[in-house]
C-alpha cells in the first residue's frame, strides 16, 4: 500500500510540474501578443452644432463637467479619441477643445485673456489624476468663414494638464 501510495504520489507531482510549466508558457505567449496589440489608433471628430450653447459645472466632489443645451450660438468642438486595447477595461482615452460664438463674432483673433469672449474649454477624460474639463487662458484662437467653411486655428496650453492636443489647424462645413 505504501509503495503505491508514493507511485500516486510521484506521478501527481511529475505531472503537476509540466502542468504548471505549460501554463507558464502559455502565460508569456499571451503576455506578447498583448505588447503587440497594444497599440492606440487617433479617431478625429470635428463638429459644429447650431442653436447650441455650453457652460462649465461642477458636481458636488468639485469635479466639472460640460452642460450643453440649446441656445443662439455655434459650437465648435474638435475631439481626439484613442481606443482601448482589446480586453483592456477603462482604457479609452480622449481630448477636445471647444468654443461657442455667434456668426456675427467672424472674424475672431483672440489670444490669453480674451478667449474667454468664446468660453474656450479643453477636455482630457481619462482614467488618470489630471482629467477634466478646463478652461484655456494662455493661448491663441482665430475662426473664419471662408466660402461653406469655417477654418479654425487653435494654440494653446494648460499649466499643469499633461496633454496631447494643444494645435489645431482645421476647417468644417458651415
Amino acid at each position: 500500500m505504501k509503495i503505491a501510495l508514493v507511485l500516486v504520489s510521484a506521478f501527481m507531482l511529475a505531472n503537476g510540474c509540466k502542468t504548471q510549466q505549460q501554463v507558464s508558457n502559455e502565460t508569456s505567449e499571451t503576455s506578447e501578443n498583448t505588447e503587440q496589440e497594444n497599440t492606440m489608433e487617433d479617431n478625429v471628430i470635428i463638429t459644429l452644432n447650431k442653436n447650441s450653447s455650453y457652460e462649465i459645472m461642477n458636481d458636488e466632489f468639485g469635479n466639472s463637467y460640460i452642460n450643453k443645451k440649446e441656445g443662439d450660438m455655434y459650437v465648435f468642438e474638435y475631439k481626439i479619441t484613442k481606443s482601448a486595447p482589446e480586453g483592456v477595461a477603462d482604457g479609452i482615452y480622449s481630448e477636445s477643445i471647444m468654443f461657442q460664438f455667434k456668426e456675427d463674432m467672424l472674424p475672431l483673433s483672440l489670444t490669453n485673456e480674451d478667449l474667454s469672449n468664446v468660453n474656450l474649454v479643453t477636455s482630457k477624460l481619462c482614467k488618470c489624476r489630471d482629467g477634466g474639463f478646463f478652461k484655456v487662458t494662455n493661448g491663441n484662437l482665430s475662426a473664419s468663414k471662408t466660402g461653406n467653411d469655417l477654418v479654425v486655428a487653435i494654440n494653446f496650453n494648460v499649466e499643469g494638464l499633461n496633454q496631447e492636443l494643444n494645435v489645431i489647424n482645421t476647417s468644417v462645413e458651415f
